[in-house]
């Protein structure tokens, strides 16, 4: 969606649908993670928020990880 900060730099925002198209996009991961997950929520601001998600790797399997998605308004 054309939606959320990104959006004008050519990063539009995501709404997980089951039934929308795939999505492509690249997992990463750290071990330091855990430690920065407020700085991140915070760069990434209030009209995101942090879910997990199913992702389908390039090797076919099958993973959980956390995915900026843009923040449902109530009665949108």
């Amino acid at each position: 969606m054309q939606q959320g900060w990104g959006a004008a730099a050519g990063y539009p925002g995501i709404v997980l649908d089951g039934s929308g198209p795939e999505v492509h996009g690249f997992v990463l991961g750290s071990a330091e993670l855990d430690r920065h997950w407020k700085r991140l929520d915070h760069f990434e601001g209030d009209e995101y928020e942090r879910v997990l998600a199913p992702v389908r790797l390039s090797s076919g399997e099958t993973a959980q990880a956390n995915v900026y998605t843009l923040r449902r308004v109530s009665g949108a």
